[in-house]
């Protein structure tokens, strides 16, 4: 889990707050599983080839954050930055697969920093959130674009990606774009 996952979240507009963290306590979360462990690396290995990413950094300069979310620490709100965010990298023999939730982080900083973490810039697939549903259209091109410079081979989107940038996606990843939804199912060769 991330650095930050057991610290209070709230959305904030205006003077409404409204809290968005873990309705659990770290521990009643260990009462129910055998280990838990809060990522402090860049990079943790889980098992050979298969790490999580965190820490990740705000590179991008059209990638910034503009939701009103923050975090609790030492008494006051702090915007999130998202920089705890977890994203799952396999390794295979032909590059990496990458897997993120929301991309709160920013999907192209998210692929570069695991490009630079593991020295590997051949990406075979990213799946999960893009977070551009409420994206700029210049936004979304230039992710579009910097994605596939980044080395991105395929891309399979959900949740928080958003039609216009899904549309954008799929004209610059052709047969290669997906739309990974509840129940997609995905074959790598590992």
């Amino acid at each position: 889990m991330p650095r930050d996952f057991f610290d209070p979240k709230y959305k904030v507009n205006g003077i409404k707050r409204e809290f968005i963290g873990n309705s659990f306590s770290k521990e009643e979360l260990a009462s129910q599983v055998e280990r838990v462990t809060g990522v402090l690396d860049d990079l943790y290995e889980l098992r050979p080839g298969v790490f999580v990413a965190t820490n990740i950094p705000a590179v991008t300069p059209y990638e910034g954050i503009s939701e009103p979310f923050f975090i609790l620490k030492n008494g006051a709100l702090v915007r999130d930055d998202f920089r705890s965010e977890l994203v799952v990298v396999i390794m295979t023999p032909e590059g990496l697969l990458v897997m993120c939730g929301c991309a709160h982080a920013g999907i192209v900083n998210i692929v570069r920093h695991v490009s630079r973490l593991t020295g590997i810039s051949r990406i075979r697939a990213v799946l999960g959130g893009t977070h551009l549903v409420h994206a700029s259209r210049a936004r979304i091109q230039n992710t579009a674009i910097d994605l596939k410079t980044a080395g991105v081979e395929s891309i399979g989107v959900s949740h928080c990606t958003g039609q216009q940038a899904e549309r954008q996606l799929a004209k610059v990843y052709g047969d290669r774009f997906f739309s990974n939804n509840t129940g997609t199912m995905v074959e790598f060769d590992l």
